[in-house]
C-alpha cells in the first residue's frame, strides 16, 4: 500500500514541467506566496514542497540505508533532529545545514553533493537507481494510445474549458490558453463527453483544427497532436528476498507485486 501511495507521488512531480523551474528550496521559501495562491500557470513554474519534499525524504533514507547496510535511516535523522531542536522548549532553532549535518554525522556519509542536487537544483532525482539495491524496479509508460494535447480541463456546463495549458506542448506551440473554451474538433462539437473520445480516433502526428473562444472572440488553432506521455510509473518488488528491502519495508510476499496509477493527462 505504501508503494501504490509512492507511484502516485512520483506522477504528480513528474507531470509538472514547473519541476525544472523552481528548486525545492525556492518552493518552500515561496510556498505563503505562491504555493497557497495557484493559478492556472502554477504547474509549468513550481513544483509542490510536499510531494517533492516526499521524494528528496525517500532518496535520502534510501540512501543512508544502502550506504549504511541498514545500521542507519531516515528515522535516526529526524529522531535526532527532535532530540536537539525539538524536545525541549528552550532548544535552538534549526539551521539550513542542521539536517545534512545530522545524516553525516550519524552515518558517515558525505553528503553535500545529495544535498545539492535535490534541494538546490531542478535536476529530477534518481530513483529508479537508489532503488536497484533494495530489489524494487521503478518504470514508466503511458497509460493508454490515446494522443495528447498537453491541457488539464474542467467542464463549463455542456462545455469543456481549458484551466492549464503545459508549457512546449502542443496546446501552447498551437497558441492555446487557459481559459479557452472549446467548441469543435476538425468540425465535430466538443463537449465533456466527447472530447476524449474525439482524441482517441487521432494518431500522434496528426495536425487537428481546433475551434475555441477566447472570451468572446472565436479563434481557430492548429495543433499537431502529440504522443502521450510516458508519466504513469510502476514499482515493482522483485520475488527473491533481499536484506535492504526487508529492513527498509519488512516482510514481503512471494509474488511480484506492482504498482500503477495516477489521472492521465489529456
Amino acid at each position: 500500500q505504501w508503494l501504490d501511495g509512492l507511484a502516485t507521488t512520483i506522477d504528480k512531480v513528474q507531470r509538472a514541467p514547473g519541476r525544472h523551474v523552481q528548486t525545492l528550496a525556492e518552493a518552500s521559501f515561496d510556498a505563503w506566496t505562491k504555493y497557497y495562491r495557484p493559478d492556472e500557470n502554477t504547474p509549468n513554474a513550481s513544483v509542490s514542497y510536499y510531494a517533492k519534499g516526499a521524494l528528496v525524504a525517500l532518496a535520502l533514507d534510501l540512501t543512508l540505508r544502502a550506504g549504511t547496510a541498514s545500521r542507519v535511516s531516515l528515522d535516526d535523522v529526524m529522531r535526532t533532529l527532535w532530540q536537539r531542536f525539538g524536545r525541549d522548549a528552550g532548544s535552538p532553532g534549526i539551521e539550513d545545514d542542521d539536517l545534512q549535518r545530522i545524516a553525516e554525522e550519524l552515518s558517515g556519509i558525505p553528503l553535500a553533493s545529495f544535498f545539492t542536487a535535490a534541494v538546490q537544483s531542478t535536476d529530477d532525482l534518481a530513483l529508479a537507481d537508489l532503488l536497484k539495491p533494495f530489489g524494487v524496479r521503478l518504470t514508466h509508460s503511458a497509460a493508454s494510445a490515446t494522443p495528447q494535447l498537453g491541457v488539464d480541463t474542467a467542464d463549463a456546463g455542456d462545455e469543456v474549458r481549458l484551466t492549464t495549458v503545459y508549457s512546449d506542448s502542443p496546446a501552447q506551440i498551437a497558441g492555446l490558453s487557459a481559459g479557452d473554451l472549446l467548441v469543435a474538433l476538425d468540425g465535430l462539437r466538443v463537449t465533456p463527453h466527447s472530447f476524449e473520445r474525439l482524441l482517441g480516433r487521432r494518431k500522434a502526428g496528426q495536425r487537428v483544427e481546433i475551434l475555441a473562444f477566447r472570451r468572446d472572440e472565436l479563434r481557430v488553432f492548429s495543433v499537431e497532436l502529440a504522443a502521450p506521455a510516458a508519466d504513469r510509473h510502476k514499482l515493482h518488488v522483485g520475488q527473491r528476498g533481499n536484506a535492504l528491502r526487508r529492513a527498509w519495508l519488512g516482510r514481503t510476499g512471494k509474488h511480484e507485486r506492482s504498482t500503477d496509477h495516477g489521472d492521465r493527462e489529456k
